[in-house]
């Protein structure tokens, strides 16, 4: 405005500190690094658990020594299921398997912090079967039984496995006292899975001297 004075202040200036170093603060979560997707029974996770602590900025507590521990919702968890983390704050398991098929929930615990994850387990391989529907006790000469026997394929840890095609052969285990030549047969001693990887042997009976009489139920390459 014309005839006013203005007064110029001089402007202020800052100053910076010394460096300092922020370390974490006192730990809030527990975190699971990893992602399992689905794993096979009994055999170790192809990848194992790796977990940290981390503060409330999400800062990772590089403390060597700190326990975390994991148990299952399920049986069967095996492994150490107890490590400690290192240097850096990793706590890293190694052997950790499951073998009860199905899914599982996994709780990782470090002191009152903790973190869950979810697991899908799968079937093995097939190894034997197992017998779901027994034969008729009571059967006649060289007639089917009016029972059918059925087996499920499963793998080591006694999971069904849903394996179609695969041959599973019938024996006598054992014949009667009479029998010294063991010249019993079977009226059919094969058939084959079905897509849930189950064989239902339809028609099977034995020819034979009566008595009694145990059979024995074998995949291919089972055991």
């Amino acid at each position: 405005v014309l005839g006013e004075t203005v007064l110029l202040v001089p402007g202020l200036e800052g100053i910076t500190s010394d460096k300092f170093v922020l370390a974490p603060g006192a730990a809030t979560q527990l975190v699971n690094s990893t992602a399992f997707g689905s794993v096979v029974s009994g055999k170790a996770f192809d990848q194992q658990p790796v977990l940290h602590l981390e503060d409330s900025s999400a800062n990772v507590i590089a403390v060597s020594g700190v326990d975390v521990s994991v148990a299952s919702s399920t049986q069967g968890l095996s492994g150490a299921t107890t490590v400690a983390t290192n240097k850096k704050g990793i706590a890293g398991f190694t052997d950790l398997a499951l073998t009860q098929a199905g899914a599982t929930t996994l709780t990782f615990t470090s002191g009152e912090l903790s973190t869950t994850t979810e697991v899908t387990v799968v079937a093995g391989d097939y190894t034997t079967v197992k017998i779901t529907t027994e034969a008729s006790q009571a059967a006649s000469n060289n007639t089917a039984f009016s029972q059918f026997p059925v087996v499920q394929l499963v793998d080591a840890n006694n999971n069904k496995v849903a394996t179609a095609g695969i041959t599973v052969t019938v024996t006598i285990t054992q014949f009667p006292t009479a029998d010294t030549d063991k010249v019993a047969t079977l009226l059919i001693n094969t058939t084959a899975t079905d897509a849930q990887g189950v064989a239902t042997f339809t028609g099977l009976g034995i020819k034979g001297l009566i008595g009694t009489y145990t059979l024995g139920y074998t995949p291919t390459n089972g055991a």
